[in-house]
C-alpha cells in the first residue's frame, strides 16, 4: 500500500525530473528532461526561448499599431519560416 511519505516521494521524484522546454512538439511547458532537446543540448537559452522572446517582442509592437491577432499573425508569418521554427510551429495556432 503506497502511503503518503511514498506519494511525496514520486511527486518530487517527478519535480526533479522535469524542465520548462520550449522546444516541444506537444507545446511548450514541463516535461521530462530526458524529452527536452534544449536541455539535452545543455543549452539554457536555446532558438526556441530565443524565438519566445522575438516573438513576443514583435507581437506586441503590431498590436500597438492596431492590427488585429489575425493581422498580427499575418506579419509574423512574413518574418518566420513556420515549418523550420520550433517554438512557433509548436506554439501558435492560427
Amino acid at each position: 500500500m503506497e502511503t503518503k511519505k511514498d506519494t511525496i516521494d514520486i511527486i518530487k521524484k517527478t519535480i526533479e525530473d522535469s524542465v520548462f522546454c520550449y522546444a516541444n512538439k506537444a507545446g511548450q511547458g514541463f516535461i521530462q528532461k530526458s524529452k527536452c532537446k534544449c536541455y539535452l543540448a545543455g543549452e539554457l537559452s536555446c532558438e526556441a526561448y530565443k524565438e519566445t522572446i522575438e516573438f513576443y517582442n514583435l507581437y506586441r509592437k503590431l498590436e500597438k499599431q492596431g492590427l488585429s491577432r489575425k493581422g498580427i499573425l499575418a506579419e509574423v508569418k512574413k518574418y518566420y519560416q513556420w515549418d523550420t521554427t520550433s517554438w512557433i510551429q509548436y506554439n501558435l495556432k492560427e
